[in-house]
């Protein structure tokens, strides 16, 4: 831990607004809970209060760029020397990627917060708290791990470009110390919208076991699980599921913000047993991740207004409609029926798993954005039989030839019984010649 007594002047402005608007009352915005670390281990509930100024201190100390910052007056912050020494006493961060997750809704789920021991609270308004930490902390990250990254690489203007801190989708943002050598883990993501359904179909089916899901997961599990239908939180859920897939790189910082359970609370309550299980399954695969990752979860207070918000009760009812619209056209995917396009070539063949094999990614003639997949017939030579294929992934066999052949022989065969049938009755109904009559007809007694 090293703090400097020298700072910039950019930075001496940002901390000195930090610390105006740090409140001076015990008042919490946030509470963190930091998977694996010393103070959650610990058998004790309590957890040390720190303002928004101490709070950001102990995250750059952390994240390794505390040499721009310097700590004050070191009689006033003791305690706040006294926990970061005792994080680093086993502390372990260095040989995992950290993930921040912002978890709205997680404070009014007691399945969520229950043998979870907080390391420490942010003191203040929840909007402050979440300004400094899901705003501000990454652009300081990116600033200053850019700067430490360029000192052991040639100096060029990609560099100096290179600034802004990248989104891997709506929730999950990536800082890197070298953001140019990302393309593995951007390209990861880039079609995570065509591959969210597959993703959620397979883990609720029980697959993915390799990446520990299994442990989360069971028959009664299951079941529970295949009742939730809130988009959002199959779509938040699909994402940790997604980058517990991946390799990342030890020195990258993840931040993530998840709305799900604010969302199921809003719609069905949060006295629901959906609620409540929703929150045990999120909880408890940040757990998973934990493994992978130096998981850092943040709670809001009970007390927070944010669910009033105009801003966020908007852009959560944009979150919805936008899911809703992904939804339908993987639901169309799913069914087959029309036809289904991608925006780009490499898209639809990633998407479709280039066409299954049984066809090629081609252009519509009507506009230069649309692709899709154009399916071409097999010949298998040992059974002499030509397989015509369907689908929006050429992944369905094309037997409407067959239905067709067995559809109009049944109705043939059906119209000669019926026809047969009817040549019997009215052959039955004809009267006999006049000879057979006279004999078949009864005799007049006298």
């Amino acid at each position: 831990m090293k703090f400097l007594s020298s700072l910039s002047v950019s930075l001496l402005t940002v901390l000195s607004v930090t610390s105006a608007t740090a409140s001076t009352s015990k008042k919490v915005g946030l509470t963190v809970y930091e998977l694996g670390s010393s103070s959650s281990s610990s058998s004790s509930s309590s957890a040390p209060v720190f303002n928004q100024h101490e709070s950001l201190l102990y995250l750059v100390d952390k994240f390794d760029i505390s040499d721009h910052f310097k700590l004050g007056d070191l009689h006033k912050n003791e305690e706040l020397i006294k926990f970061i020494d005792n994080q680093h006493s086993s502390d372990q961060s260095q040989t995992k990627p950290n993930l921040m997750v912002l978890v709205r809704g997680s404070e009014l789920n007691e399945e969520f917060i229950t043998d979870l021991i907080p390391t420490f609270e942010i003191s203040g308004s929840f909007k402050d708290s979440y300004h400094l930490i899901f705003n501000k902390l990454p652009k300081l990250l990116k600033k200053f791990t850019h700067h430490q990254h360029k000192q052991h690489k040639h100096h060029d203007k990609h560099h100096d470009q290179d600034s802004k801190v990248i989104e891997l989708t709506n929730e999950i943002k990536l800082v890197s110390a070298n953001p140019e050598d990302k393309a593995s883990l951007i390209n990861h993501f880039k079609f995570f919208n065509d591959q969210l359904i597959q993703i959620w179909k397979s883990f609720s089916r029980g697959g993915n076991n390799d990446n520990g899901n299994q442990i989360i997961l069971n028959s009664k599990r299951n079941n529970q699980l295949n009742l939730i239908n809130d988009k959002m939180f199959i779509n938040e859920l699909s994402q940790l599921i997604h980058l517990n897939e991946v390799k990342v790189d030890d020195k990258d910082i993840l931040f993530v913000e998840l709305n799900s359970l604010i969302s199921i609370s809003k719609k069905i309550g949060q006295d629901s047993q959906t609620f409540k299980f929703s929150g045990k399954i999120l909880k408890d695969y940040l757990k998973i991740l934990s493994t992978k990752f130096n998981v850092s979860i943040f709670v809001p207070s009970v007390s927070s207004n944010y669910k009033d918000s105009t801003k966020f009760n908007q852009n959560l009812y944009k979150r919805n409609y936008e899911l809703n619209k992904l939804f339908s056209i993987q639901k169309k995917r799913e069914s087959g029926s029309g036809q289904v396009f991608y925006a780009s070539e490499e898209a639809c063949e990633v998407n479709t798993n280039n066409c299954s094999g049984h066809g090629k990614c081609t252009q519509n003639s009507k506009s230069s954005n649309n692709w899709l997949c154009s399916c071409s017939s097999t010949f298998n030579k040992e059974a002499q039989k030509t397989t015509v294929w369907t689908g929006y992934n050429c992944g369905k066999q094309d037997i409407s030839a067959q239905a067709n052949l067995f559809l109009w022989s049944s109705v043939a065969l059906l119209a000669v019984l019926i026809g047969g049938i009817q040549l019997l009755i009215s052959v039955g109904n004809e009267p006999l010649p006049g000879v057979l009559d006279a004999v078949a007809a009864p005799k007049k007694s006298l």
